[in-house]
């Protein structure tokens, strides 16, 4: 039954007792009004739902009403009642001033005030999940305000793991409702975080490049498709409270020893045959000829600069610890959806100023392809590079190359 279509006709009606004072507003199968509860304001939900999914409902509800958290709205009372005939179920709740939903159109949130939403909804949502709920339906509309606090609705709250068989929402996560759980609350808080900062929802999979932070570390965290490596409630609370570096992913996979063995050798080698040859020969080419066994591992992509680069680094296996310090030079996190978007290898040149203690004291964009994102995440990780220290300060480019199976970074120095 579409509600919207009649419901403002039940302003100054009643059901089960209760009086509809206000129309607030409706969708496609409930009606909100103001009412009274005992001697307090309040509002009251009318929805009309399937009769076979109508207990189902209703005892969601009644556990709800359970709960209690400073940064919950609180369910007073549930049942059933009929207006003009029509069966319908209703849930009477704690009023609220306003939600968000009715001030990201006007205007998008401060860094303040989007910090002072963020805690209580964290808050709200650790006492949900630890309590063996999930929210379900987190959005703008239902983050409120009631006497300048911060609350979360809970009438949408469903027991963890269970198919509450809600519509699909723009809030989704890609797993979709088949058994929700904590990390599908994770992902809409990531789209809400975004939505509340630019007034809309991020395109497609990629984050808006102007996101502040920390709340674009947070977004990116959130919006990871694998629902594993999405941050928990407790993540993102420490992280709010103390931003530090966030670690770079690693892979779950390995390469072999041989391999590892193999390649260190090769890197031994070639680096040997070029230092020799531009101390004896520099107008000739390097021997290309190697023993045999090094032969058949991967040759390393050949790197055009006046001077000898640093050693290159990939995010697919870990290079051996004496070819560089990884905590020096972190590589830009990439979500996994940003990733499948790359097609060939997108580019990002860095040039960074750096001190004679070897700390970057300042990076800009040389050249960049693809969207913003890509050279946003090189910018921002070419500004934690540390570099061996020297007696005068120094200029460096480091250059970002992307593919789809992973990210290199390759260093030169342009002066002195």
């Amino acid at each position: 039954m579409r509600i919207a279509e009649f419901s403002g006709q039940w302003e100054g009606r009643t059901i089960d007792g209760f009086p509809l004072e206000q129309f607030l507003g409706a969708g496609e199968s409930s009606a909100v009004f103001l009412t009274r509860y005992e001697t307090r304001a309040a509002s009251i939900k009318l929805v009309s739902i399937d009769a076979q999914k109508a207990d189902a409902q209703l005892a969601r509800w009644r556990a709800a009403s359970q709960l209690s958290h400073p940064n919950l709205m609180r369910i007073f009372s549930t049942g059933r009642g009929e207006l003009d005939g029509k069966a319908l179920l209703y849930v009477v709740m704690e009023r609220a001033d306003e939600d968000l939903s009715q001030v990201v159109p006007d205007r998008p949130l401060s860094g303040a005030e989007t910090r002072a939403m963020l805690e209580p909804t964290l808050a709200a949502l650790d006492y949900i999940h630890r309590q063996g709920f999930v929210h379900s339906h987190l959005k703008p509309a239902n983050i409120m305000a009631v006497d300048d606090q911060v609350k979360l609705s809970s009438d949408s709250l469903c027991r963890a793991g269970v198919n509450c068989g809600d519509p699909p929402s723009p809030y989704e996560p890609p797993e979709g409702a088949s058994g929700i759980n904590a990390a599908g609350d994770i992902w809409a808080l990531g789209l809400t975080l975004v939505e509340v900062l630019t007034q809309r929802l991020p395109a497609g999979e990629m984050l808006p490049a102007n996101l502040p932070e920390p709340f674009a570390e947070i977004a990116l965290h959130c919006l990871d498709r694998n629902p594993k490596d999405r941050w928990s409630v407790a993540q993102i609370s420490r992280y709010l409270v103390a931003p530090a570096p966030v670690a770079i992913r690693k892979r779950r996979s390995f390469a072999p020893v041989g391999v590892i063995i193999l390649l260190v050798l090769l890197v031994v080698v070639v680096v040997g045959v070029m230092v020799k040859h531009e101390e004896a020969a520099p107008a000739k080419e390097v021997p290309k000829q190697v023993p045999q066994e090094i032969a058949k591992a991967p040759e390393p992509e050949p790197v055009k600069t006046v001077k000898p680069p640093r050693a290159v680094k990939t995010t697919e296996a870990a290079p051996p610890a004496a070819l560089l310090e990884a905590s020096d030079e972190p590589m830009p996190d990439i979500t996994e959806q940003a990733r499948r978007t790359i097609h060939g290898r997108v580019v990002v040149d860095v040039t960074v100023d750096v001190d004679p203690s070897g700390a970057v004291t300042n990076a800009k964009l040389d050249h960049a392809g693809g969207s913003k994102y890509l050279p946003a995440s090189a910018l921002k990780a070419a500004r934690q590079w540390k570099f061996k220290p020297a007696d005068t300060a120094q200029q460096w480019r480091v250059r970002f190359e992307f593919r789809s199976t992973g990210t290199k970074a390759q260093s030169q120095r342009l002066s002195p």
